[in-house]
């Protein structure tokens, strides 16, 4: 199997590899590598004092996300020298600013030398960058000139056609809008910076295009430079983040990963509008709208449901309604009298079943109850799982 891990690693990644018992995985930006070791059944991916336990059905995700986000953070005093460096795998929702400061602030007693700078490079040689320390604080963006400031324009002008301001008014239907609320641009923030970096697209006029590299996205500070419109591209320049007048709008990349859904969706005897944007849910119910935002879709409507006194109607909340691996992708037992999760299992293999949407209603919905094994995340059936 370690074997097979191998080719992975060396045909998508291009790095590195020796294999004796253990598969080391090697970089030419830093001396630490990546070590991963069989253990009976199961997989440990370790990496400097870390480690990440694995198994054959999830090693090949985990190694992919650890290659795709770890970096190294040095913390340089003014001549250069390294004080120490940190690890950034991006395993928990910080983002390397986020990190970078944690560390400063949690040693500002300890007597370290005074730290200029960081110094940011990833294990794959995706990126590296510095920026400027005062005190706790990390500068969070800086203008840049020259070839990476064309670069930018470049991708800008031929990938997004972004020439300035009331961009999604001109590309409406190209441009998906997502509801702009905290934990959505906590969501945002993460995914433009997780290459550490990302850029601000600030077109004053026709003759002035400034652009700036971010390491943070704060719509209040970032305003205070580029007023009430502007735009954020990611390192990659696949995706954009278009920002105008309190409005988001996404295009590229990022919209296919976070779609904007709209359905029509069953509260009491009431069809009413449903949107989903990134991790918010909001319902328009008797002229009042109910938003609420999770970690899943389905925490989403749990958290929706209870707003609405429990009044949704769909698959999901459905006593017939059963799962998979997929919450989204509900299987109708009607008919069935599955007692365990097994049981769920080999009916709908057997009867190769296909699925419904989590929405569905039909006329044989029922209220999910303790004496008929239900398998979704839906609240309320906790003790049938």
């Amino acid at each position: 199997m370690l074997e097979d891990v191998k080719r992975y690693i060396e045909d998508k990644y291009k790095l590195k590899c020796n294999l004796s018992i253990d598969l080391k995985i090697e970089s030419d930006n830093v001396l630490d590598t990546i070590v991963i070791q069989t253990l009976e059944d199961s997989y440990i991916i370790k990496y400097d004092e870390l480690e990440i336990n694995s198994s054959k059905k999830s090693i090949y995700k985990d190694i992919s996300f650890l290659l795709d986000h770890l970096s190294y953070i040095y913390f340089l005093t003014f001549e250069g020298k390294e004080v120490c460096h940190i690890t950034y795998d991006a395993l928990h929702e910080d983002t390397i600013l986020d990190c970078a400061e944690s560390f400063l602030w949690d040693h500002r007693d300890d007597n370290l030398p005074e730290i200029d700078r960081i110094f940011v490079i990833s294990f794959r040689n995706i990126y590296s960058f510095e920026a400027k320390v005062s005190g706790s604080f990390v500068d969070t963006y800086w203008q840049i000139y020259d070839e990476p400031h064309y670069n930018v324009m470049n991708a800008a002008l031929t990938k997004f056609k972004y020439r300035d301001k009331n961009y999604a008014e001109r590309y409406k239907s190209l441009c998906t809008l997502c509801i702009n609320n905290s934990y959505n641009m906590l969501e945002l923030r993460k995914y433009f910076l997780q290459d550490g970096y990302a850029y601000l697209l600030d077109w004053k006029d026709e003759d002035r295009h400034d652009v700036y590299e971010i390491i943070d996205i704060d719509i209040d500070n970032i305003k205070t430079t580029a007023g009430d419109s502007f735009c954020i591209m990611s390192a990659d320049y696949n995706s954009i983040l278009d920002y105008e007048d309190g409005n988001i709008y996404l295009r590229g990349r990022v919209a296919e990963v976070y779609p904007t859904e709209s359905k029509i969706l069953q509260v009491d005897d009431e069809p009413c509008q449903y949107i989903h944007s990134i991790k918010t849910s909001r319902v328009l119910y008797n002229g009042k709208l109910y938003e609420a935002y999770g970690k899943s879709r389905s925490d989403e409507l749990n958290k929706l449901n209870k707003l609405l006194d429990n009044k949704i109607i769909c698959c999901f909340f459905c006593k017939y309604g059963n799962y998979l691996d997929d919450e989204e992708k509900i299987y109708c037992l009607n008919g069935f009298n599955p007692k365990s999760f097994a049981d769920v299992i080999f009916d709908i293999e057997e009867s190769k079943m296909i699925p419904y949407d989590m929405f569905n209603l039909c006329e044989d919905f029922n209220f999910q109850s303790k004496q008929f094994y239900t398998h979704t995340k839906a609240k309320g059936d906790e003790d049938n799982e």
